[in-house]
């Protein structure tokens, strides 16, 4: 995973120097797909296995106003002498954001933004323990959370971005890459 993430700072990096910026601008009917890493989860017990990963969609419905879609997956575990409990945490939800960016003089190539997210947790936790009178099981539940964020995206050509969000929803801190539609 490190080799990947060295990779692609490498390429964005290496991108952002070979093409020039455009207007980032959220226009009405624009809609943005992005990819990236959740950092931080909020919920995770025990040691994070693998950070959240997340796939999000943003469509531009009037000028500065977007509203979209997110999910997302990770893992945990927890271990205490020989018992050993496994979580996996899956996120569904929508998300609207209004985008300032407009309002902050020479800002042609960056996107900023600020919004919340409305969507459905389910959590699974399996249970394998050495004793004899404590049997390995599974179980789950789900429940709803809201989040809030605030975000940015640097548009390195005029179709991808490198993006940053900070909030409390499936990371404190999200990075990810952006592709315009």
């Amino acid at each position: 995973m490190k080799k990947t993430l060295v990779v692609l700072v490498a390429v964005l990096t290496v991108s952002a120097l070979l093409v020039s910026p455009l207007s980032a601008q959220s226009k009405k009917g624009e809609s943005i797909i992005t990819a990236g890493l959740g950092l931080g989860y909020p919920g995770v017990y025990g040691s994070a296995g693998m950070p959240p990963i997340f796939v999000a969609f943003d469509h531009a419905i009037v000028p500065r106003i977007s509203v979209g879609g997110i999910v997302s997956y990770s893992t945990s575990s927890y271990e205490f002498v020989r018992d050993k409990w496994s979580y996996s945490y899956i996120f569904f939800g929508g998300r609207g954001a209004y985008h300032f960016s407009e309002h902050i003089r020479d800002l042609k190539d960056v996107d900023l933004y600020g919004g919340l997210t409305l969507g459905y947790h389910v959590v699974s936790a399996k249970f394998s323990g050495v004793d004899e009178k404590l049997h390995p099981y599974s179980a789950g539940g789900s429940y709803f959370g809201f989040g809030i964020f605030v975000g940015g995206r640097y548009f390195f050509s005029p179709k991808w971005a490198a993006t940053a969000e900070l909030g409390y929803d499936i990371g404190f801190l999200k990075i990810g890459v952006s592709y315009k539609l």
